[in-house]
């Protein structure tokens, strides 16, 4: 429990309770006579430093706030809202294929009435809450009679665009009453985190997975008598939308059962009921959704965890989070976060009460078992960054204090410079040519409506039914896993690449042209020219896709080609 002792204010005659918390360290903190942090009466005042201003407790006292707290959600909102719109205008490109083919693709099928479901919505792997939200926003924009094909790209990304920015407000409010108003340097480390720019506006699970993470960061009962029920209902929620969640909350919520007197008692009256209620409409929704029983977490376990299926899909080495995940995701708060992580280890024996001990040993336990699964990305570290930027931001405020102004501005300088940079690139000139190319399509397909559109990429580059927007004929390379267990099983996309044009002549018949599509996209990597200018097609566009790809048949640009001839 943290200890609290009343003392005077140097600066006032209010009477100051000292927070002895290890994590917070000795802080004077003029609340009045309350420790209650969830509820700080109007005479709390929360000011941002700014990098002329050593981050001391004097300092904070001695300048006046920029955001008093009684104005802080609204007011940081309106802050953070203005950072994740430009990231929404200025952030072109795409991602990883999910961020359409298992949110806005299936949302389109279920407000529209066509769109594609890939493997996974076929066998109830994926819970149907994170599509619902955009499938609602769908039909609000077809109720309105305002569903254009730029609208329907847009509006989901604004959405998450604005749900990003209240997970922001949420996690500076987090630092602020952790660290008794105390948050500038998380701020600005927050908002230079180039990873967490680059996916706050796209639908991607992950990404909601950490905005909900962030808000339960927040209500998480760090200190006795202080949690909220609307803790339990936020992680029981991010569990169905994603079930690895559960690796990330486990410790957490172990750590805060057991530290209370009545461990049994307290589980079953402050977790049990609430997780169950919503654990049941959760199955609810989805078994309606599906039309029979289906529990998703389970489903998701069973096929990624036992049959291990997403190694399918890509693997790599036990270690590559430790020496690429983590360095990409936090870019230079990797440096900071790493020296948290060296402080923070000392302290062990202080987990019970220490904030920074405790997240330090989720991310260390969570890394460790994602590490365990042979298939890897970036976008699975998204919900420890807030706990990461913390750490490294505790880092940066307690080294701001006893530093130079010119080290002060010149660290400041880099880290905004160098996210700058690395957001111009990523944004303006990385695998930009994939929505370029369905936005052109979609046009050429409103013209004409019995257009046939067949996809020569690596499966699901390039999005469906939720940017085109017009119900024609398309058609792209699967990549299903082995799920039945055939012997030398190998899909359709890597068939066609072992050799693309005898792929082409025996799907379709040349002697009959209107067996052909009326469109074929593929990157200039893909060298199949002369079988396309045999059957009468012209090359009608080539748009910039990016510089580097890792990926050996992506290439640098993509070439749309149409069919010359009788209409079909």
């Amino acid at each position: 429990m943290i200890s609290w002792s009343q003392r005077s204010c140097n600066r006032c005659s209010t009477t100051v309770l000292m927070n002895d918390d290890v994590t917070l360290g000795p802080t004077p903190l003029c609340v009045g006579l309350t420790s209650n942090l969830r509820s700080p009466p109007v005479s709390y005042r929360v000011g941002v430093p700014s990098l002329n201003t050593r981050t001391t407790d004097s300092a904070m006292y001695g300048q006046k706030p920029l955001i008093p707290y009684d104005g802080f959600p609204v007011r940081c909102l309106l802050i953070t809202l203005f950072f994740r719109l430009v990231d929404l205008v200025w952030v072109k490109g795409s991602y990883v294929p999910d961020e359409y083919w298992q949110s806005l693709e299936v949302a389109h099928r279920q407000a529209f009435g066509f769109g594609f479901l890939t493997w996974e919505w076929v066998n109830g792997v994926r819970s149907y809450l994170h599509p619902g939200m955009f499938a609602a926003l769908y039909r609000l924009l077809g109720w309105a009679q305002i569903d254009t094909p730029e609208l329907v790209v847009f509006a989901p990304r604004l959405l998450q665009a604005l749900i990003s920015a209240l997970g922001d407000v949420y996690f500076l409010r987090w630092v602020a009453e952790r660290r008794n108003g105390q948050y500038g340097w998380a701020f600005l480390s927050w908002i230079t985190c180039t990873f967490v720019s680059y996916c706050s506006t796209r639908t991607l699970s992950n990404t909601l997975e950490m905005n909900l993470t962030t808000v339960a960061l927040y209500y998480y009962p760090w200190t006795p008598k202080t949690g909220s029920s609307l803790f339990v209902l936020l992680v029981t929620l991010v569990c169905f939308i994603r079930p690895t969640a559960v690796v990330t909350w486990l410790p957490l919520v172990l750590t805060n059962i057991f530290t209370d007197k009545s461990p049994l008692l307290y589980f079953l009256t402050s977790y049990l009921p609430l997780a169950l209620v919503v654990s049941m409409a959760c199955v609810g929704f989805d078994s309606f959704m599906y039309g029979t029983l289906t529990i998703t977490p389970w489903n998701f376990f069973k096929f990624n965890i036992l049959q291990n299926i997403g190694s399918f899909y890509g693997t790599h080495d036990p270690v590559w989070y430790l020496y690429c995940g983590l360095p990409v995701v936090l870019g230079l708060h990797t440096v900071p976060f790493l020296f948290a992580v060296f402080k923070t280890v000392k302290r062990l024996r202080f987990l019970k009460y220490d904030v920074e001990v405790q997240l330090t040993a989720v991310v260390l336990w969570s890394v460790f078992l994602f590490s365990l699964c042979p298939h890897k990305e970036f976008r699975f570290l998204l919900p420890l960054v807030p706990m990461m930027i913390y750490l490294s931001s505790s880092v940066l405020s307690r080294w701001s204090s006893s530093t130079s102004y010119t080290w002060l501005y010149t660290v400041g300088t880099i880290i905004i410079s160098v996210h700058t940079v690395a957001l111009i690139y990523l944004g303006q000139f990385h695998q930009m040519g994939t929505l370029d190319t369905v936005n052109r399509l979609g046009a050429m397909a409103r013209n004409n409506t019995k257009a046939d559109i067949l996809y020569l990429a690596p499966c699901h580059t390039f999005p469906g039914y939720s940017h085109l927007h017009t119900n024609v004929s398309t058609r792209h390379l699967t990549c299903k896993p082995n799920l039945l267990g055939v012997k030398n099983y190998v899909d359709e996309a890597d068939l066609f690449y072992k050799e693309p044009v005898g792929w082409l002549k025996r799907e379709f018949a040349s002697s009959r042209p209107c067996t052909l599509p009326t469109h074929i996209v593929k990157f200039d990597r893909l060298n199949i020219t002369n079988y396309l200018f045999s059957n009468n097609f012209t090359l009608v566009g080539t748009l910039f896709h990016s510089y580097y790809t890792m990926d050996d048949r992506v290439g640098e640009n993509v070439m749309i080609y149409q069919r010359k001839g009788p209409k079909c």
